[in-house]
C-alpha cells in the first residue's frame, strides 16, 4: 500500500520549566512528539489490489485501510529523524527569541534543556 501523510511534531510548551537565577536562564523543554498524523485517503493505493487484505469499495474494509495507514506512518517517524529535528527547531525558535536578552552588556547566560 502507498499513501500520502501529513505529520506534525513538536514540543508542548506549556510544560516547559523556567528558571531564572542571576545572570542565567534555564529551559528545560519537553521531549518532541508526534501531535497529528494525517492519510489524504484519495492518494492510497495498493501494489496488487487483487492480492491486498483490503477491499477498497467495501467502508468497512476503507476505515481499516486508513487505520493501518496511520499506524504504518507513526511507526516510520519513530523510526526517522523528525522528532529529532522538531526539538532542533524549538531550541532554535527559543534562540532568536531570546536573543535580545543575551547579547547585550547585562545578557543572561541561555542554558536549553530537553527532557
Amino acid at each position: 500500500m502507498v499513501y500520502v501523510a501529513h505529520v506534525t511534531a513538536g514540543i508542548d510548551l506549556s510544560k516547559a520549566q523556567v528558571e531564572v537565577s542571576q545572570d542565567r536562564v534555564t529551559i528545560t523543554l519537553p521531549a518532541a512528539v508526534m501531535q497529528e498524523v494525517v492519510i489524504d485517503p484519495d492518494t492510497i493505493e495498493f501494489y496488487d489490489e487483487t492480492a491486498s487484505l483490503f477491499n477498497w469499495a467495501k467502508r468497512e474494509d476503507a476505515t481499516k485501510a486508513m487505520e493501518y495507514a496511520e499506524q504504518d506512518a507513526m511507526n516510520k517517524i519513530e523510526e526517522s529523524e523528525l522528532l529529532a529535528q522538531a526539538a532542533s527547531q524549538a531550541e532554535m525558535v527559543l534562540r532568536t527569541l531570546l536573543a535580545p536578552i543575551t547579547e547585550d552588556e547585562n545578557a543572561y547566560t541561555l542554558e536549553i534543556l530537553t527532557q
